[in-house]
């Protein structure tokens, strides 16, 4: 099953190889790769929250694994990003100020 998530990771086939993903971490829990794997798609979904969760877990068992921390890191960035872009769009139209009224003398007959 690894291998037809990888094929669906190569075919940006995201949904599929998360689906795929998922079904090996049930039958085999303890399998890190096939659970990097799966935190790298959910994070390709934007899925930051879950894909935050499953890092943790490997960070648990090799705090010092270098590919587990860059996840992390792309992660967070990813999800600060995601945060700042709907927070512009949850504040569009942006307020206008005013403005500002001259008062000009009145044009000459």
């Amino acid at each position: 099953m690894r291998l037809l998530a990888q094929i669906g990771m190569e075919l940006e086939i995201f949904d599929d190889a998360e689906f795929l993903l998922e079904s090996v971490l049930v039958l085999a829990p303890d399998y890190h790769l096939a659970r990097y794997e799966y935190a790298s798609v959910l994070a390709k979904l934007h899925r930051y929250a879950k894909a935050l969760g499953e890092v943790r877990t490997l960070l648990e068992r090799d705090p010092q694994e270098r590919n587990y921390r860059t996840l992390l890191a792309t992660i967070q960035v990813g999800w600060a990003t995601t945060s700042r872009h709907w927070r512009c769009i949850a504040n569009w139209p942006p307020r206008r100020r005013r403005a500002r009224t001259c008062t000009s003398p009145s044009p000459m007959p």
